[in-house]
């Protein structure tokens, strides 16, 4: 809690400089680093037309998504390389710089804007959806369909482990490719010993079951509650879409319920469903459905 109160400081100072008010610094500072997403402005980030306030936000997003503890160690225990050395936070970054690259190109050869603004909503949208902080810099329901399917990728993946963030987060991503690397280098060499390592550090099979069990009843989750409101709604993207947004604790989707929508038109049934989502994607999945077992309270 020590370095999430010093970065939100850091950040409340930051926007004041920047020209914000006082009192939509500290609710936009408090909502950034939580992943809430939540702004005084009912435009988001966009209301305030300044560039230099949305870099702000932007660097302080990438740092709620991040590893709090490796932060503590950074900012507290002064050991610099110590996010540099964590391969989690590696992929981050290279996500980040990969999939902000691609949406900006996107971006500018279609025409929404000059290069430099591009550059810019690229770059704070693919860590807004990443960190699943949910601001908005731009009505990006209203981007075409390539564009939306870069964002779309950034829901089902989420911050990295011990962050603010929601989804499935990147480091079972990570673990997701490995073991499917394993698996191919197991069938070429049946009597090989292939350990699955992160961080040089060998994955127990106990914990792997658990990971891929997470991986595979999230996607579950999304795949059933994604077709129950598309046939609901008769609306796929109100379907799928809402349904990552919400399981992932994202907040804006696409359409009608994008960053300068909401949710209020949808029927009853579909808002308890995006409720239990929400609820479900927050609390994490395993341990809230063991919950619902009624061997579990028999002990």
């Amino acid at each position: 809690w020590l370095v999430y109160l010093m970065l939100t400081v850091l950040e409340i100072l930051a926007l004041i400089i920047a020209g914000m008010q006082p009192f939509d610094a500290v609710c936009n500072a408090f909502s950034t680093m939580a992943a809430g997403g939540f702004s005084p402005h009912a435009r988001s980030i966009l209301g305030y037309s300044s560039p230099l306030i949305t870099w702000i936000v932007s660097f302080f997003m990438l740092l709620a998504g991040a590893n709090f503890a490796l932060q503590y160690r950074v900012f507290l225990r002064r050991q610099p390389r110590a996010l540099i050395n964590s391969e989690e936070f590696r992929i981050y970054l290279m996500i980040i710089a990969g999939f902000s690259l691609a949406l900006a190109i996107d971006l500018f050869r279609n025409g929404y804007g000059s290069l430099s603004s591009c550059f810019r909503d690229g770059i704070f949208q693919i860590l807004s959806i990443l960190t699943t902080t949910g601001f908005s810099s731009a009505d990006f329901s209203g981007w075409i369909l390539s564009a939306q399917a870069l964002l779309f990728g950034m829901m089902l993946i989420g911050g990295c482990a011990g962050s603010a963030g929601g989804g499935i987060k990147v480091v079972r991503i990570m673990f997701i490719f490995k073991y499917l690397r394993r698996e191919i280098r197991q069938i070429i060499h049946p009597s090989a010993v292939l350990p699955i390592k992160v961080d040089r550090t060998t994955i127990e099979g106990d914990i792997q079951r658990q990971m891929l069990s997470f991986v595979l009843i999230y996607l579950v989750l999304m795949v059933c509650s994604g077709i129950i409101v598309t046939i609901i709604e008769h609306d796929a993207t109100i379907g799928f879409v809402g349904t990552a947004a919400t399981l992932g604790n994202v907040g804006p989707g696409f359409g009608e319920i994008g960053p300068m929508g909401n949710f209020s038109s949808l029927c009853a049934l579909s808002k308890t469903i995006f409720i239990l989502d929400m609820l479900v994607g927050r609390l994490e999945l395993i341990p809230f459905l063991v919950m619902l077992n009624p061997e579990f309270w028999r002990y």
